[in-house]
């Protein structure tokens, strides 16, 4: 399904292999060195492993060790990341020192970002998706935008993230297409002087979604037959202000009923 993610992973399972093929005996662990990796992508790296200092090394914490070397990178702008276990030499003391060799292959960033929908506007789109043309390719990114896209509510159906080969081998375009649900939604039955021959009377319902194609949402709501019933309610949301990450909401909302009853909010 996503070309570029089962091309990343085919190194490391022809490395697993081989590694299970040598299957080490259980030892602790001395030292670890990463070839390939800078001082502090190794700090990164270590602290990120299971093989630390007295540890237990087996096959099963090696290849651990080197799925999540190849996920530190993949995640990083390197998805043909490929990760070894070069040299394994225990001491009399039966420590082993262990050595690993990364080779980060082609440095990836997102090409073209195809979000396909009717309404929605481009830019909000990459927002809510989490990814945008242009920035470092990564997986753990495109793992999470289906399920950033369906949590945002706008959209009734969300299909497969696609995954190829840009217009050169440095890019990864994305395809995608999403179905948002209806934007608006009108109702109405105003008279002309309510059950007691006041005002404007009755039931208006006005409610839309994703505004302007920028995920704003407005209400506006109206009741008040029968016997001095009334109710008002009106409210904004702006998911965005003043393009900082903070949604601002207003309400207002209002209930009469009689001269004994009435409720009232902003």
């Amino acid at each position: 399904m996503k070309k570029l993610l089962i091309k990343s992973f085919l190194p490391l399972l022809l490395c697993l292999g081989q590694l299970w093929a040598q299957q080490p005996e259980p030892g602790q662990v001395g030292s670890i060195e990463i070839s390939g990796a800078s001082p502090a992508e190794q700090a990164r790296l270590e602290r990120e492993l299971p093989l630390y200092r007295g540890s237990v090394v087996d096959g099963q914490s090696i290849s651990t060790a080197l799925e999540r070397i190849v996920r530190y990178y993949a995640d990083r702008g390197y998805p043909f990341c490929t990760a070894r276990l070069t040299t394994l030499d225990t001491g009399d003391d039966g420590r082993s020192a262990l050595h690993f060799t990364v080779e980060r292959g082609q440095f990836v960033r997102l090409g073209e970002v195809n979000i396909e929908a009717k309404r929605t506007r481009a830019a909000v789109l990459y927002r809510l998706a989490g990814i945008a043309p242009g920035e470092p390719y990564s997986e753990r990114k495109l793992a999470k935008v289906n399920r950033r896209l369906i949590t945002s509510g706008l959209f009734r159906r969300v299909d497969s993230l696609q995954v190829s080969r840009g217009r050169t081998r440095s890019l990864a375009d994305i395809d995608l297409a999403v179905e948002e649900f209806p934007g608006s939604r009108i109702e109405a039955a105003i008279g002309g002087g309510g059950a007691q021959g006041r005002g404007l009377a009755g039931l208006v319902d006005l409610r839309m979604s994703n505004l302007f194609g920028a995920a704003r949402s407005a209400t506006l709501s109206w009741q008040r037959p029968g016997d001095g019933w009334q109710s008002l309610e009106l409210s904004y949301r702006e998911p965005r202000l003043a393009g900082f990450p903070l949604a601002l909401r207003l309400e207002f909302a209002q209930q009469v009923r009689d001269s004994l009853y009435s409720q009232s909010g902003l």
